[in-house]
């Protein structure tokens, strides 16, 4: 998961685009875009016990699913 989540991360800052969205993006959500450049190291600072932790507080009762439904094609 953790590889997954970087190797998405680098591959997004490999080009000149997706380096100015992750960079807008940043911030938007972070309020700062020099965040961006510390996300490899929060990603390293995730551990299997903070996951599971993580997992636990998920409430089965408050969960939502969403069906995406194409619209029909015409014609």
């Amino acid at each position: 998961m953790r590889r997954r989540a970087k190797m998405a991360l680098l591959q997004r800052l490999g080009s000149s685009s997706g380096l100015a969205r992750a960079l807008a993006e940043s911030e938007a959500e972070d309020g700062d875009w020099r965040k961006l450049f510390h996300a490899l190291e929060a990603l390293e600072s995730i551990s299997a016990e903070d996951l599971s932790r993580a997992a636990g507080r998920l409430r089965p009762d408050r969960r939502n699913v969403v069906y995406l439904v194409p619209p029909e094609r015409e014609g």
